[in-house]
């Protein structure tokens, strides 16, 4: 009897199929950790953002309440807010009140397609600096409108 070597046609689409079944399981879950690790990033640089804006509060000893913008806020940094995982940066702003000596920092951060805060109509809702994490940030929708923020 001849030795036959090699695969038959069978075999070999058994073994694409269990091939296609692992990447049809694996996508999800890389997906999954993409989008968790962008949002990671995207809330690393609001508190880089508002960690800036603390050291310059030190230097400057504000009273009362401040804002700063966007650009404001890239003047203080190192590694500027240029580009988000999702695309450029649209708006900041780090609000900074002092009350008694004690500083409370909240920020909103969008790049038009993900934010930190909110912004429906003329209504802004920044984001205590003790929430600022992945979870916070949020994908533009009709419950949550990114906008742009513009103070007043």
């Amino acid at each position: 009897m001849k030795n036959k070597k090699g695969f038959t046609l069978i075999e070999l689409l058994a073994v694409i199929v269990i091939l296609a079944l692992l990447v049809a399981v694996a996508i999800p879950a890389v997906t999954k950790y993409l989008n968790t690790s962008r949002k990671g990033v995207f809330a690393d640089n609001a508190a880089a953002a508002i960690s800036a804006v603390r050291n310059q509060t030190i230097i400057d000893g504000i009273t009362g309440t401040k804002t700063y913008t966007l650009e404001e806020i890239n003047a203080l940094l190192e590694k500027k807010l240029i580009k988000s995982p999702w695309g450029p940066y649209k708006e900041a702003a780090v609000t900074v009140t002092e009350t008694n000596g004690a500083y409370a920092y909240t920020i909103f951060l969008t790049d038009g397609q993900h934010c930190i805060g909110t912004k429906n109509g003329t209504e802004i809702t920044e984001i205590d600096e003790k929430d600022v994490n992945a979870d916070a940030v949020k994908p533009t929708s009709s419950t949550n409108p990114c906008g742009t923020y513009s103070a007043s």
